[in-house]
This record gives C-alpha cells, structure tokens and sequence, in this order.
C-alpha cells in the first residue's frame, strides 16, 4: 500500500490491485494494460500519491530508474521487442476534471518491428 492515499485520485483506489500486475518495486508498480491491442502496452504508477515529477524523491528517481532497465530488457526478452520504447507521462484525464487530481504515472508501449502474432 501507498504511504499517502488521496481518496480523490481514480489512481490510489487502483494501486492494491493485482489484475495483470507484471512486477511491484518499493516505489512503482507495473501492470499489463488490459487493451493488449499493442503487445506489452503497460502502466507504471508511482505507488505514493504525488501530483508531479517534480516532487519525486530522490530514492523514488533511483528506483524508477533501475525498473526502467528491468522492464526494457524483460520486455526485449519475452516479445522480442526492441528499442527505443516509447514512454509518456501525461495525466491529461485528471487535468481535465473540475478539482485535478493526477498522479504520477507512466504509459510504456514496446516497439515491435514486425507483426506480433500470440497463439
């Protein structure tokens, strides 16, 4: 669990989950997005409730960056996907509501130079 909750924020009422969890670190954890439409399609979230990246800490920085390699090489490893990935971290839904409440998160989608067929 978090160390701060924000009842408000759609994303603290998600982090317990465990539906398509890949891999969980002290700070981040990382599903499977349920549209699998592009193979490996993943949100990392910051288990903490924090509305920037400009207030991570920095032992929550240290730990994303070593989950970054995991996940690149992981994902190289079992979908033979290659790189760059592409990763964006935008919070645009939240921004859009009437009081915002974003939290930090990131969308990771594997690049794929050929035509990925699961069977």
């Amino acid at each position: 669990m978090s160390d701060t909750f924000n009842p408000q924020c759609d994303t603290c009422g998600h982090i317990t989950s465990t539906i398509n969890l890949v891999v969980e670190t002290t700070f981040w954890r990382v599903v499977l997005a349920a549209d699998q439409a592009y193979l490996g399609r993943s949100f990392v979230t910051l288990k903490n409730h924090k509305e920037s990246l400009s207030e991570l800490s920095t032992e929550e920085w240290d730990d994303f960056r070593i989950l970054v390699r995991r996940i690149e090489n992981g994902y190289e490893e079992v979908f033979n996907s290659g790189r760059p990935f592409n990763w964006a971290c935008m919070m645009n839904n939240a921004c859009k509501e009437s009081e915002p409440t974003p939290h930090v998160h990131w969308h990771v989608r594997p690049r794929h130079s050929q035509p990925i067929t699961v069977g």
